[in-house]
């Protein structure tokens, strides 16, 4: 049986991979699924990404959710990206905390 679910979501890491990878993150990868230690969907080199692709949009469960893999996976930068329907991948959102987005642009 096939998980529609879970195909979206691969496909759209896998979109999201090979943005990155051709726009200057060559070391950008989708990480293994981990359990309840889970690091994130996407490595890039110091950023935990969570990908999403589901209809229904969850902010704040997205979020809490990057909050802790990012812990997982011992960096300091942790985003959720997501699709704009019918839009390229280059114009997905990017979610993360205020004091992050500050503490970045120091």
């Amino acid at each position: 049986m096939v998980n529609r679910a879970k195909q979206k979501g691969t496909a759209w890491e896998t979109r999201l991979v090979r943005y990155l990878q051709s726009n200057g993150f060559p070391y950008a990868e989708r990480r293994a699924l981990s359990g309840k230690l889970d690091k994130g969907d996407i490595l890039v080199p110091g950023v935990c990404i969570e990908a999403k692709n589901q209809r229904q949009v969850n902010l704040a469960a997205w979020v809490d959710e990057m909050v802790k893999e990012k812990a997982n996976a011992g960096v300091d930068v942790g985003v959720v990206i997501f699709p704009r329907r019918n839009q390229s991948t280059a114009r997905a959102y990017c979610v993360m905390e205020l004091s992050q987005l500050v503490e970045m642009i120091k």
